[in-house]
């Protein structure tokens, strides 16, 4: 049987093979440096390399993207008045908006009464509709693509389970194995009160097999059932590897 690489093993063989690379003198020295920031784009001509745990200074000649505080007068795109997002309002948004509210009046008249939605309209053209939920508000049944009493996505759910009958119970369930503990030898094993896949291991060698052997009882039979024993792995030694690495 072929045996395993494991940790030590591995590590044996990776130190064989740094021993084959021969050692590198001409690498350059890291910069002892601070990294440059702000400047004339440049291809560089330095030599020395950066250290993984190099910090670049912070740019406070720039706003930053969380909470900047603007100096001078900034200025943004101006967005359409009907616009109801999160892009920044300038001034000339605003100023249009309060005068297009500015003398307006809202009315409500009769044909704009639908049901429970009311429309009021401003002189200034603009309207708005109100809706106002009925307080005997009834749902349909829900199907798999129509939402209703429920969502469509919990009547998915729901359908996909059987019907009670369908499953079984606890009382159901029979001729599982049960580990019940580990004896020395196999005249240890209990002689009664055993009960169907109750499992024992077997330490030491036995008549059921090698050291380590799990039987089960077999209440049809009176008697033990051997199910398997335990495997041993060997690793590769150093000298297997020393074999196979020349």
């Amino acid at each position: 049987m072929s045996n395993i690489l494991d940790s030590n093993g591995l590590q044996y063989v990776w130190n064989k093979i740094k021993a084959r690379f021969a050692e590198k003198t001409d690498i350059p020295a890291a910069s002892s440096l601070t990294p440059l920031q702000d400047g004339t784009a440049s291809a560089g001509s330095a030599t020395t390399w950066a250290k993984g745990d190099h910090v670049h200074p912070t740019d406070t000649s720039r706003a930053p993207l969380a909470s900047p505080a603007f100096t001078g007068t900034p200025t943004a795109p101006t967005p359409l008045s009907s616009d109801n997002s999160q892009k920044i309002a300038t001034t000339e948004f605003v100023q249009s908006a309060v005068a297009g509210i500015e003398g307006a009046v809202y009315t409500i008249a009769q044909s704009q009464v639908d049901g429970h939605t009311f429309t009021m309209t401003g002189s200034n053209g603009y309207s708005q509709s109100i809706t106002i939920p009925d307080n005997n508000t009834t749902y349909d049944p829900a199907t798999q693509s129509v939402n209703g009493l429920m969502s469509s996505t919990d009547k998915t759910k729901l359908d996909g389970f059987s019907s009670a009958s369908d499953y079984a119970l606890k009382s159901d369930i029979t001729g599982i194995y049960r580990y019940k503990g580990s004896v020395a030898t196999e005249s240890l094993l209990p002689s009664s009160g055993m009960e169907h896949g109750d499992v024992y291991d077997i330490v030491a060698a036995s008549s059921y097999g090698a050291p380590g052997m799990n039987v089960a009882w077999n209440e049809d039979e009176n008697a033990w059932d051997a199910l398997g024993e335990k495997f041993q792995v060997t690793t590769i030694t150093n000298q297997q590897i020393d074999e196979i690495c020349v």
